[in-house]
């Protein structure tokens, strides 16, 4: 008989909530969920280009509110649609246990670990990071997250028993607005003319759908 499949939660950034996926390999077993620790610092695109490459606009600065409002609002519907970060942000995996081998970090590109700590048996709180650390980071690659692994040749400790057993802190994202590719930037300018050309909800039908066919736009893409 199989090992039993018990819920996996994931929670991103932006509140989307990956339930009733079938769990991998790895997650057999335990509970997972990711949430934000800190939003990105910068936007992906910069206002002045939108305003002046992208929509044209020629009333000078009037806009310039809406149009970061906009670009905001862009790199949101990104992220809610293909389940990444776009620029660099800090989150936290928790876990309810180890598992036997593996931990995959499901936000990616990945650019650090900044902590890794777990509740050994007797509720105390342990840390894995350190010099040296104590676990084998793989990086990300162009469309999976990272990996988390014990030392060759050791297993994962013991933990208490709870939610939020083993907590990894990481950063993934985009690290500057260059690394991000011109495909992503580009469906995130679809959005944000599609916002500037139609401000309220009083559009044809066939506007409205226009707008929803942006959201496929990153389904197609990814």
């Amino acid at each position: 008989m199989g090992p039993t499949v018990l819920p996996v939660s994931y929670s991103y950034v932006t509140g989307v909530t990956w339930c009733g996926k079938v769990p991998r390999r790895w997650d057999y077993g335990i509970t997972c969920r990711s949430v934000p620790v800190t939003g990105p610092t910068q936007e992906p695109l910069d206002v002045e280009y939108v305003k002046n490459s992208v929509l044209r606009v020629v009333n000078g600065d009037e806009d310039n509110e809406f149009i970061g409002r906009a670009i905001t609002a862009a790199r949101q519907q990104f992220e809610r649609e293909t389940g990444r970060p776009a620029m660099a942000q800090t989150a936290q995996l928790m876990l309810s246990a180890f598992p036997q081998g593996l931990i995959e970090l499901p936000l990616w590109p990945l650019l650090s670990v900044d902590s890794f700590e777990y509740l050994d048996i007797n509720g105390d709180t342990q840390s894995l990071s350190g010099s040296p650390q104590q676990f084998i980071l793989r990086p990300s690659g162009k469309y999976s997250g990272g990996r988390v692994l014990p030392l060759r040749g050791e297993s994962w400790p013991s933990t208490d028993t709870q939610e939020d057993a083993v907590t990894i802190t990481y950063t993934a994202g985009y690290e500057s607005t260059d690394d991000m590719p011109e495909i992503e930037k580009a469906g995130m300018c679809l959005v944000i003319e599609e916002m500037y050309k139609n401000r309220g909800l009083s559009m044809s039908a066939s506007r409205v759908k226009s707008v929803l066919d942006t959201s496929r736009y990153w389904r197609r893409t990814f």
